[in-house]
């Protein structure tokens, strides 16, 4: 009898494993520019493209997502060597997520900036769900900041969006 129930266990077991959910975390990373009066904030209209692109690297089908959430998103000043030290040039910061036919929602935001900082950790949006915006398709990130001042060269900006992918395993 108690072979029996091993051996339904280890069965059990290998069939969970088989199908059911796995989770992967995926790093999306953009880079931007701003100076003088050009501003490209990283992470704009290419996000659902370098999305799918990561999810297609890790052989992830997007019909087969059952949740998809950011965990952490960093904004960090690249440049080195310039007139601009830190990211104080920039007031307040908010990545906003929309989608074809959806509201935009907050995805993470970054309420001030104080000297020194060259890499900054958001507040994102806890349990913010992404795969409404994933299916219904056109699926980026909105950027609306306030600036301080401009800054007086040009620098590089990259900001890197950690996700929660649970994908439905057959």
């Amino acid at each position: 009898m108690r072979i029996t129930q091993s051996v339904l266990a280890v069965l059990l077991a290998s069939f969970l494993v088989g199908c059911g959910a796995d989770v992967v975390t995926l790093e999306v990373t953009e880079t931007g520019q701003a100076g003088g009066l050009a501003i490209q904030f990283p992470g704009m209209g290419n996000f659902g493209s370098s999305l799918g692109q990561a999810l297609s690297k890790k052989d992830i089908n997007p019909k087969d997502v059952d949740s998809m959430k950011v965990k952490a998103v960093t904004l960090k000043l690249v440049s080195q060597g310039g007139l601009t030290e830190d990211l104080t040039f920039l007031e307040e910061l908010t990545f906003l997520v929309s989608a074809d036919g959806l509201d935009p929602q907050v995805l993470a935001v970054q309420p001030s900036f104080s000297a020194g900082d060259r890499e900054v950790h958001l507040q994102v949006t806890d349990d913010l769900e992404l795969k409404p915006f994933l299916k219904a398709g056109g699926m980026r990130i909105d950027v609306d900041a306030s600036l301080a001042f401009p800054p007086p060269d040009l620098v590089d900006l990259e900001v890197t969006f950690k996700v929660r992918v649970n994908v439905n395993v057959v």
